[in-house]
């Protein structure tokens, strides 16, 4: 089955940015809804009506947290069951090395070998967890592991250990699911929002064709005076599973003051100004990840630049 294709929004601006610019702008076309209707008999008064409403939804859309905190909450209760899941494993771990001291073959039977790549995954956790409570149930290796003074409850205690990590993993990907979705709808709010104004961005060069000023003030990208503005739009991923980092900040470093941006709810941070340097030096962090700099990055001045960057979690 074919994934969904993923909407994109048709600005390159930050939301609160769009939405602020956006309401001006209605405010202006219902000033000088009269000039508009002459000629676009469609932009009228109950164009106005849906465009404030789209505008309304937009907004509650864009301060909408609800989501990202309950995947936050998910993702710290799989962080602490993977905690108690390595001591689980390293307390098997040091019993089995008293009950089969020079049999290597019979420690490595609980998946000794596998607990490096498992350390950090989730999924190859719940796996070795699995792998760890069977051996220790085997006849042929529970005996000497209990008389090492393993106990039943420690071995049962592998298992309860397996069963809720392998439940708020599940969780936890539902709630990416969730979140896909909430913010998919939030683009389409956005999405709406914005095409009201573009529709009568484009009509302004029709209705004040011969007022430039008067266009002006319904341009989507507003013309400045000197250097253009750069859009530098900083792309965050998490290096191993390229989930999005919501809690990042990306800052530029040779200007002063320095520009920086935090990520939004999609992983993106965004500055727009003139006053980027090119070439740019820049930072890239996030709690719990390591931090990147890069030095003499080229850049388009006066155009939007993409910048993908994945970032590396603290051991």
């Amino acid at each position: 089955m074919a994934n969904p294709t993923k909407l994109k929004r048709l600005f390159s601006k930050s939301y609160q940015l769009m939405l602020q610019q956006n309401q001006t702008a209605k405010s202006l076309a219902t000033v000088d809804i009269a000039d508009f209707t002459a000629r676009f008999p469609w932009i009228d008064a109950a164009y106005l009506v849906a465009w404030q409403s789209a505008l309304d939804a937009a907004e509650v859309a864009a301060g909408d947290e609800e989501v990202i905190l309950n995947q936050a909450i998910l993702t710290q209760d799989v962080d602490q069951e993977m905690a108690v899941a390595r001591g689980k494993f390293q307390h098997l771990k040091v019993y089995a090395g008293f009950a089969f001291k020079n049999d290597n073959a019979r420690q490595n039977a609980f998946g000794l070998r596998l607990y490096e790549p498992a350390r950090t995954n989730q999924l190859k956790m719940i796996q070795l967890l699995e792998l760890a409570h069977n051996q220790a149930e085997n006849g042929s290796l529970k005996p000497d592991l209990l008389a090492k003074g393993y106990t039943q409850a420690d071995i049962d205690a592998l298992a309860t250990c397996h069963d809720n990590l392998l439940a708020k993993d599940a969780m936890q990907e539902k709630a990416k699911v969730d979140r896909n979705l909430s913010t998919q709808g939030r683009v389409t709010l956005m999405n709406t929002a914005w095409n009201y104004w573009a529709d009568v961005s484009r009509a302004s060069h029709v209705v004040y064709a011969t007022d430039a000023a008067k266009m002006d003030q319904y341009r989507l990208y507003p013309e400045k005076g000197g250097a253009q503005e750069t859009t530098i739009i900083a792309d965050f991923k998490d290096a191993n599973s390229f989930d999005p980092i919501t809690d990042g900040t990306f800052k530029v470093l040779n200007v002063e003051p320095q520009l920086q941006a935090n990520t939004d709810e999609n992983g993106i941070a965004m500055i727009e100004s003139n006053a980027i340097p090119n070439p740019m030096d820049a930072e890239a962090s996030a709690p719990g990840y390591e931090t990147q700099q890069f030095f003499g990055q080229d850049i388009l001045e006066g155009q939007e630049n993409e910048i993908h960057i994945e970032l590396v979690p603290e051991m």
